[in-house]
């Protein structure tokens, strides 16, 4: 939660700090229609917001390729852990919804502008994205012994490379202003790669991405990189506001709506997203 307070409030003193700039008293010039045409291009920085359904990919779920099983159900896993602990344990419960953390997206822009208000754009966007929960670890508690609970919370995790790449059009609603609005629309490319997948018991880690199988547990030798992951496909819908400094520097916030599948095995529906991000955009590099 602080994380994404953090981004947000990042997010609204650059704009608000670019607006004054912008309010300075400078003159702006009216571009010459023909002006306006050719290349532009900007760096993208901001905030991804993606649907947790996907994030579910990463709960240890028997029905998933990354099984927490792999370590709780393994017997040389089990002495460990029991040792660490200093109980045994009988069941666990997995996490009921995973979910993703807000994180920093940075990427690239282009764009060529062939009218006086329409262009071709071009864009990629790259996030390393974290899914977190809980899952339980019920005791065996002696005869005897009491205890507040007879289970203790430990923690999983996921952790994945996104890369969006988006190719569209945007139209300009206004442009003989210094500010104006703007949309685009357009296909969605995104190819996502899986970086890990483990649990973590008393500050011990675990890894439970699938590696290969393990029929002696820790000491197994058969440890393989498995890619996990893949292309996805969908659509973009960008709305936008430009911020203009001059003929050749800009600043465009921008929220962009994605509906689009995801190549985790077994949750690939399409599904929403959201990208919230300020672009700085360069024209001519004249400065």
């Amino acid at each position: 939660m602080n994380k994404l307070k953090n981004i947000i409030s990042f997010i609204i003193i650059l704009f608000y700090s670019i607006k004054i700039s912008a309010q300075q008293e400078v003159e702006f010039v009216h571009q010459d229609d023909s002006l306006r045409k050719g290349w532009y291009f900007g760096i993208n920085m901001g905030a991804m917001f993606p649907d947790n359904y996907s994030a579910n990919f990463y709960n240890g779920s028997s029905e998933n390729i990354n099984k927490i099983s792999i370590i709780l159900d393994n017997q040389y896993y089990k002495s460990i852990i029991v040792q660490q602990i200093g109980y045994n344990y009988l069941s666990y419960e997995l996490p009921y919804k995973m979910s993703y953390q807000p994180n920093f997206t940075v990427g690239g822009y282009v764009r060529y502008q062939f009218s006086n208000r329409s262009s071709l754009i071009l864009q990629a966007n790259y996030a390393r994205l974290t899914a977190n929960d809980v899952f339980f670890l019920y005791l065996e508690i002696p005869e005897g012994y009491s205890f507040d609970a007879n289970y203790i919370e430990c923690q999983i995790m996921g952790q994945e490379e996104r890369t969006y790449i988006d190719l569209g059009y945007r139209l300009d609603l206004r442009y003989r202003e210094r500010y104006f609005p703007f949309i685009e629309t357009g296909v969605n490319i995104n190819n996502t790669k899986v970086l890990k997948n483990m649990i973590r018991i008393k500050n011990q880690e675990y890894s439970i991405k699938y590696s290969g199988e393990h029929p002696i547990g820790p000491y197994s030798q058969d440890y393989y990189d498995i890619y996990e992951g893949g292309i996805g496909v969908g659509g973009f819908f960008t709305l936008g506001y430009a911020l203009n400094f001059n003929a050749n520097i800009s600043i465009d916030p921008s929220l962009t709506f994605y509906f689009t599948s995801t190549h985790l095995e077994g949750y690939t529906s399409m599904k929403p997203a959201f990208n919230l991000l300020v672009r700085l955009m360069f024209r001519n590099f004249n400065f």
